[in-house]
């Protein structure tokens, strides 16, 4: 048993600093699409076939649009807000768990919030845009946190419980 003592090895902590060009051309990219699909006020056809619409979602026919809704934005302030705070918070993510994989986790969440949107409002409803997968960083970002501090007292691992629901509520 006292060989496993330390097994398995702990990672290196990763500094939170480091390249930020992934993100950035990420992020990039959601700004030059909105160049080209402009706001829903327009109703432009990158709405109609790619917003999230739960009626056609919950008939099993267009599951895709629960991935091209984040794509998409109502205007340049709802862009704005989510690569601004999201960069900020996708960074941070990127360098806990490297850049891969923090942007396949945020497709998934996001994917899988705007899923559960869905399935729980089970009303037709229309909904575009980032903030699902920034929401998702929030929690995965409270989650490692609180993996992090698991051999530590709950009063210290409250504090990234809250730190997130927190950011949740802004």
């Amino acid at each position: 048993l006292d060989e496993n003592a330390n097994w398995p090895a702990a990672r290196p902590a990763v500094p939170p600093g480091g390249p930020v060009a992934p993100t950035l051309l990420m992020l990039s990219a959601l700004v030059l699409f909105f160049g080209t699909t402009g706001p829903w006020a327009l109703h432009g056809e990158w709405f109609g076939r790619g917003m999230v619409d739960a009626a056609a979602v919950s008939a099993g026919a267009q599951w895709w649009r629960l991935i091209t809704g984040l794509s998409l934005h109502a205007d340049a302030v709802h862009l704005l807000g989510n690569v601004v705070l999201g960069g900020v918070l996708i960074h941070l993510l990127c360098g806990a768990v490297g850049y891969g994989l923090a942007w396949a986790m945020l497709l998934c969440a996001g994917t899988l919030g705007n899923a559960m949107n869905v399935l729980l409002r089970q009303s037709p409803h229309h909904s575009v845009g980032f903030s699902t997968a920034v929401f998702a960083v929030i929690g995965l970002l409270a989650a490692i946190q609180m993996v992090r501090l698991r051999h530590q007292v709950w009063r210290q691992m409250a504090l990234p419980l809250g730190a997130g629901a927190a950011l949740l509520a802004l």
